[in-house]
């Protein structure tokens, strides 16, 4: 290693031009690193190489750029083609990618090191026109790279400590064989470790289950759970760029401080730890310590990213899966539910990031020629317009609120992909799977989307103008007793769902409900609980022949439930004050009745001996009646206590010995509560949580947005799995070239609805009926 005195600036490095050289990209020579008077230096060429004529001979570095300052100073050589030195540059990095380079630097031969492709040093971040490009060859660049090395950062003593268990543990061979040939019955051998009465049936199976009990019992007791929480703990597993880094190339090594291993080797790490803690959780033992308890718990959070990666790797290695449509890869990447939003540095990251798992069709190519660095607006819009030609579901995830610092500059139908949390569609059972079809097989061939004015046009069949919402929703506080809020809400939200019912039925239209069919009213009634979703689930999950009578069963036994904890919170209520609690015991004294001050008055001049036995008789009275009152309500308040404890069966209560006796005593069949219908049924409803019943002019009664107002409109459109709620803005300009100078209202998107009777495309099918266009802004 030479020592250097910095007595001189270098000259910033200028970057050579790559717009001539579409498929060009730079990789970095590391050369060894330049002592000055306080640290290490680190040295480094720049060169160029063609995406198309360097395959298996560049790595690839996958790094968290971090929240650290650009200010760490990197010498740039440049050598004549005689290999002579000739000038010096510099170059300005991040701390963590100075850490990541300097330590490959020192623990690799030099003249046998690969060249590597950093981004943060090998793409011009001064140029936006550059950057462009690049990202558009991202994909290509780490898929042909011969490794991916992924820096976690500096070592401590437990990472190190981690990443030697690992080493040893997968030195003996066993786990990768289970994780390779023998990968095909690794269940039957991993059941067979849970428990050992299970009998395996070939020798293979028996000889992997022995040998993985021999290095579970050698090596559990040692696992370093602080080491591997101190290594998950590390931001790369929760950035949105490293998917494609970690993903796409054949060869992955992880690399924290001076140690690494490879990715089979941290599968290894992960499936041994994954069998030692289930069977570790199924052993008797003594006290187990708190801190113990809290890593265990830690690591199963933390573990989450890794096996997004490792997922996403099997597809694209192991089962070769078809490449996804971009729409689809950014749905599952950026829809998180109640999971942590993965990370990204910048919110059009949350699209570009994802550029290289897609398959190079005619949207893709579209986005990566529309690309706008640094414009979130642009961005996203030109995306949802993209998309919504071939998928008007995209108008699903234009969800509200949207993030603060988006919410006045997107369009009111483009998603805002970096909202925490964007939810999956009520309309969908998972984000691949369609639960209804109410706009039809046919995705609608008059849509116009037009991303530079903002402006979507679409035509839709109208199902009606909202005249009334609701004010009940499901509810749920978790600062209370949880159970009896959500079932008392779930009660009145049902009987608001009656007079919706009764609401539509008056207007006497065809497709209305009918009061006088109890049944039909009572499957309407369920149908509206929760947006249809169990009436569709239950035949098809679950006993057929069965279902709708267990359901019909499920939804009355629960509406009493909520009708009972009602009840005795109004109990409560009325014993709020004294004179509730006189009220409540059905006692008015004679006493408290008043009397006028002319007779007290007259009877005291008169009769003062008969004044003052009067007087005290009611205070005989008085007290004598306060006691007894006082007797009563301290009773019935024990009484309604009770049974509020009884109408809440918590979790610790539930797993009572004598549970189903006790909840058949409260009016819940046992056969019921730990069904699995009651568990589809009572998730659909707390996944419909906050929306709210509507009633349209035409008679149409469904769920929607709590956000939703009279005078709001539903439609559907052809092609769309669920009808769609718009409100009126104001009158536009007419679209150039296809509104034939006729000015068209303009209409802001407010979310999805479940509007019954429409959701199986009653519209489309109907013979006559027209669409209307709307124009959304």
């Amino acid at each position: 290693m030479a020592w250097l005195s910095f007595s001189q600036t270098f000259k910033p490095y200028e970057y050579p031009d790559l717009h001539s050289k579409p498929r060009v990209f730079r990789v970095i020579k590391l050369l060894p690193p330049t002592r000055s008077w306080f640290r290490e230096i680190l040295n480094i060429e720049i060169l160029e190489v063609n995406v198309d004529d360097a395959a298996g001979e560049y790595d690839t570095l996958s790094y968290s750029w971090g929240d650290s300052p650009i200010n760490r100073t990197v010498v740039v050589s440049r050598f004549d083609h005689g290999g002579t030195k000739t000038e010096y540059a510099s170059i300005r990095i991040s701390t963590s990618l100075e850490s990541a380079l300097l330590s490959l630097a020192r623990n690799c031969d030099i003249k046998d090191c690969r060249p590597i492709f950093a981004d943060q040093i090998c793409i011009n971040q001064a140029s936006n026109a550059e950057k462009i490009v690049q990202v558009g060859l991202m994909g290509l660049i780490y898929s042909r790279s011969a490794r991916t090395i992924v820096w976690l950062g500096e070592g401590t003593a437990e990472t190190r400590r981690c990443f030697d268990f690992s080493s040893e543990i997968n030195s003996e061979g066993v786990l990768s064989r289970v994780m390779g040939p023998n990968v095909a019955h690794y269940m039957n051998v991993f059941d067979a470790i849970m428990d050992p009465n299970l009998e395996l049936k070939t020798n293979a199976e028996r000889q992997d289950r022995d040998d993985l009990m021999d290095i579970i019992s050698r090596y559990g007791s040692r696992f370093p759970l602080r080491g591997l929480t101190e290594i998950l703990h590390h931001t790369w597993f929760n950035r949105l760029w490293t998917v494609q880094e970690g993903c796409l190339p054949t060869g992955l090594v992880f690399r924290c401080g001076d140690r690494s291993q490879c990715y089979d080797c941290i599968r290894g790490l992960l499936l041994f730890y994954s069998m030692w803690n289930t069977y570790w959780l199924g052993i008797p033992k003594g006290p187990v310590a708190k801190e113990e308890l809290r890593l265990r718990n830690e690591i199963f959070i933390l573990n989450r990213p890794l096996l997004r990666l490792v997922k996403e790797r099997k597809m694209i290695h192991v089962t070769r899966s078809t490449q996804r449509a971009l729409d689809d890869i950014v749905v599952q990447y950026n829809v998180n539910d109640s999971m942590p939003k993965i990370g990204v540095s910048r919110a059009e990251d949350r699209i570009y990031a994802l550029l290289g798992l897609a398959r190079n069709d005619e949207m893709t190519r579209e986005i990566m020629e529309s690309m706008e660095v640094g414009n979130v607006k642009g961005s996203f819009t030109k995306f949802a317009a993209s998309v919504i030609k071939c998928n008007v579901d995209i108008l699903l995830f234009s969800q509200l609120p949207k993030s603060t610092e988006h919410e006045s500059q997107l369009p009111s139908w483009v998603p805002d992909w970096s909202m925490d949390p964007l939810r999956t569609p009520y309309g969908y059972s998972d984000l691949a799977t369609p639960i209804y079809c109410a706009g039809g097989q046919r995705n609608s061939h008059d849509i116009i989307a037009d991303a530079s004015t903002g402006i979507l046009r679409l035509s839709a069949f109208p199902v009606g103008r909202v005249i009334r919402v609701g004010v009940c929703s499901i509810e749920q506080d978790k600062d209370a007793v949880v159970e009896n809020i959500e079932y008392m809400s779930v009660k009145a939200f049902f009987d608001e769902i009656n007079k919706f019912m009764e609401l539509a039925a008056d207007m006497n239209l065809t497709h209305a409900a009918h009061t006088s069919d109890e049944k039909h009213l009572l499957e309407l009634a369920i149908r509206l609980s929760d947006g249809g979703l169990s009436v569709r689930q239950f035949p098809a999950q679950l006993n057929p022949v069965t279902a709708n009578a267990t359901l019909q069963r499920i939804h009355v036994t629960i509406s009493q439930w909520g009708k009972k904890l009602t009840d005795v919170e109004a109990r409560k209520e009325s014993m709020s004050s004294f004179i509730g609690m006189i009220r409540s015991a059905g006692v008015m004294p004679w006493y408290w009745t008043p009397t006028s001050e002319v007779d007290v008055i007259r009877l005291c001049a008169t009769d003062p001996i008969a004044a003052a036995k009067r007087w005290i008789q009611g205070l005989f009275c008085t007290m004598s009646d306060v006691g007894w009152v006082m007797w009563y309500v301290t009773k019935l308040r024990l009484h309604t206590a009770i049974i509020g404890i009884r109408q809440t069966p918590t979790r610790q209560y539930l797993t009572h010995p004598d549970r189903n006796p006790a909840l058949e005593n409260v009016g819940l069949p046992s056969d019921l509560v730990y069904s699995k219908e009651w568990e589809l049924y009572t998730s659909n409803l707390f996944k419909n949580m906050d929306r709210k019943l509507f009633l349209t002019d035409t008679g149409y009664v469904g769920l929607g947005p709590s956000h939703m107002k009279p005078d709001d409109n539903i439609i559907v459109v052809p092609g769309s799995t669920v009808p769609h709620v718009l409100r009126r803005r104001s009158t536009s300009s007419p679209l150039d070239g296809h509104s034939n100078g006729v000015d068209m209202l303009l209409w802001s998107y407010v979310g999805e609805a479940y509007c019954d009777g429409v959701m199986d495309g009653e519209l489309v099918t109907v013979e006559g009926n027209k669409t209307r266009v709307f124009e959304i802004a």
